[in-house]
């Protein structure tokens, strides 16, 4: 059925999105409070799909993490040396920290802001609350990185709460886990891109269902454990039949372990293919169990 909004509703909706806007207004660092650097352009504002007009060809990938509205705004500095500054709202703080850890790149050294930093060259990023904010210099010249680094404290600064993650997050902290891991998305999109499984939706991941990972050292062994919540059981044993069905037709297919649980499927991936290790199963046994475990009682608590 067509949802038909009244006049007061979008009434409604247009001052939250005004308020959102003039609110992030604030989190640009004023004129030379970088010393040296001043704003060369006004602040941009991006709502809603709007976000295609201002990335092109990425805006998608923010649609799927429940994007709101974008603000955006250029610095100039020493040198004629440029800086954008680049702030997004999303809906809830897994949405803002999950595009942070999209973009965040792998190489990227930690920048101690509250709630998470990351800086990386003449890039750095921010996640707090629900905002999610990318600051990245124009050209590589001399003092943007440090520069950038600035930025990053001062808008984490001015951004005024934080945000709590989901239980789901917890249920990964068993034997092996590797803090500052976690990956967090709602579509195969995502997914594609922060670890490949298929160029099929093999997972089914859609509309209602969300998926997380973490890295894991577990015995000299690496490996990657997920946990996909869908919004049913039916779903999720729709979900696990595909999934098995895939894995016994392409012998090319990461080596893998999973069990569908009530609404969940939790796995592993093992960075190998199919056939070229025998102990993958053995070596990550104790940790899938515990995991498995603590997604239970993580069902049971929902």
């Amino acid at each position: 059925m067509k949802r038909i909004l009244t006049a007061a509703a979008l009434a409604a909706a247009f001052s939250a999105g005004a308020w959102a806007e003039e609110d992030m207004k604030g989190f640009f660092p004023r004129p030379q409070e970088i010393a040296g650097w001043t704003m060369s352009y006004d602040i941009d504002t991006y709502a809603g799909e709007k976000i295609y007009d201002f990335i092109d060809g990425a805006g998608e990938i923010f649609m799927k993490y429940n994007f709101e509205v974008a603000t955006a705004a250029e610095y100039a500095g020493p040198g004629d040396a440029s800086i954008a500054v680049e702030i997004y709202k999303m809906k809830t703080p897994e949405d803002a920290y999950g595009i942070w850890m999209y973009q965040k790149p792998t190489t990227a050294e930690k920048l101690e802001v509250s709630q998470g930093g990351y800086a990386s060259g003449i890039t750095a990023g921010v996640w707090k609350g629900t905002y999610y904010a990318r600051i990245y210099g124009l050209e590589e010249k001399e003092g943007v990185a440090a520069a950038a680094r600035e930025f990053a404290k001062s808008v984490s600064g001015r951004i005024p709460s934080e945000g709590n993650l989901p239980n789901l997050f917890k249920v990964f902290e068993v034997d092996g886990f590797q803090k500052g891991t976690i990956r967090f998305l709602r579509s195969d999109l995502a997914l594609r891109n922060l670890h490949f499984v298929s160029d099929e939706n093999v997972l089914d991941l859609g509309e209602g269902a969300e998926m997380a990972f973490a890295d894991y050292v577990l015995k000299k062994r690496a490996f990657i454990a997920f946990v996909a919540v869908y919004p049913s059981q039916q779903a999720a044993i729709a979900a696990a039949t595909k999934y098995a069905k895939f894995l016994g037709a392409n012998e090319r297919a990461e080596a893998t372990w999973f069990k569908q649980t009530g609404k969940t499927i939790v796995g592993t991936w093992t960075g190998l293919k199919v056939g070229e290790t025998t102990d993958s199963q053995d070596v990550m046994f104790e940790t899938i169990k515990d995991l498995i475990e603590q997604v239970k009682t993580y069902q049971l608590n929902r």
